[in-house]
């Protein structure tokens, strides 16, 4: 019986994908994988009885068997992360931490815009491990990113709500001494529940209350949530977040 530990990356990734039929070539574009790597890996799926395919005008149309009920031996358990194209899908708060660790791996001195209203700050404080936002928060730091993005007031609030002692000054030493150009709204400009940031050649999006990120790698989306993002923050006031936390926790 054929387990998916048998199954190769492009396998999985075309069995995650047929639960929109397609041919080879709308397969092919899907996955922006070249047309043989996808016949070839439909044939290894075929041989398997892992897919089917019907014909339509002469042409094979691929798709998830529906003539027996899928088993948990049959069918590979989602990947915590699936890139299709490109957007890259990561789910659970682990594969959210596994973005921000990619995030740091940006050049010295690259600028991290974003928007980060308090509701998402709290549930990512609160789903995030504090190991983890200790490191991410201090590399930002320490590669001096020039951390551009609008934010509330009561993010230094919302640190010390959730962390204490020892806890609590690793993470607000981490977020001070760092190059910013922040401004702060009202909850009641916007307060959402997810967070948008754009770094480099990325942008992405953050849930933390269906953990669940979307990171999106093309240039003319990312233009477009540049110029949203520049509109909104001239709504903002200047905000210095490092001597918020330094004042909280005399670090000043």
């Amino acid at each position: 019986m054929t387990t998916h530990l048998d199954l190769s990356s492009h396998e999985r990734k075309i069995l995650l994908s047929l639960t929109l039929p397609g041919t080879l070539a709308a397969l092919a574009k899907r996955l922006s994988t070249s047309r043989s790597t996808i016949e070839y890996n439909i044939n290894k799926l075929l041989s398997k009885k892992l897919i089917t395919f019907s014909l339509h005008k002469k042409r094979k149309i691929y798709k998830l068997p529906t003539s027996k009920t899928p088993t948990k031996q049959t069918i590979p358990p989602p990947s915590p992360i699936v890139k299709i194209g490109s957007i890259t899908i990561y789910s659970g708060s682990k594969a959210i931490e596994t973005l921000w660790q990619e995030v740091t791996k940006e050049p010295i001195g690259s600028r991290l815009t974003g928007i980060q209203p308090s509701l998402s700050f709290r549930e990512a404080i609160k789903r995030s491990s504090k190991k983890i936002v200790q490191e991410v928060s201090q590399t930002i730091t320490d590669k001096r990113f020039i951390v551009d993005s609008i934010v509330h007031g009561d993010l230094t609030r919302s640190v010390f709500n959730q962390y204490s002692g020892v806890d609590a000054k690793l993470v607000a030493k981490a977020f001070t001494g760092r190059l910013e150009d922040m401004v702060k709204v009202s909850a009641d400009f916007m307060d959402e529940k997810s967070e948008m940031f754009m770094i480099g050649n990325f942008s992405f999006f953050i849930d933390w209350f269906r953990e669940v990120a979307i990171k999106i790698e093309n240039q003319n989306i990312n233009h477009l949530l540049m110029a949203l993002y520049q509109a909104s923050k001239a709504y903002g006031k200047r905000y210095e977040q490092s001597r918020d936390f330094e004042r909280v926790v005399g670090l000043g």
